[in-house]
């Protein structure tokens, strides 16, 4: 089974992001310099550099995760369906917001 997750985040919280798995702009250049064949620093940094000028952009990631062991039917489709219609914040936000108990 392939399941897509995306998200959908601001320029702003992309740079967050990056200063919590780096620390700083400065940090994550140094590191590029000592390994300039690491695609993932040169992208983080060019990325870096680019929504510190476009903080307001808004920026899909997504992520596939292909499996053989998960399967689900039709209660667990529609849940997913749910959250992402409905953006809960928390399971007890979700919870809330399907009228159910979680204590």
């Amino acid at each position: 089974m392939r399941i897509t997750l995306v998200r959908q985040i601001n320029g702003r919280e992309l740079v967050e992001e990056f200063e919590n798995t780096y620390g700083s702009l400065k940090r994550l250049e140094n590191l590029y310099k000592r390994k300039p064949e690491n695609m993932k620093l040169y992208s983080d940094l060019d990325d870096w550099k680019y929504f510190m000028e476009h903080p307001d952009e808004i920026i899909e990631d997504a992520k596939d995760i292909i499996t053989e062991k998960l399967t689900l039917g039709k209660l667990e489709l529609e849940l997913l369906d749910f959250i992402k219609h409905n953006n809960p914040k928390s399971i007890r936000d979700l919870a809330k917001m399907m009228h159910k108990d979680i204590a």
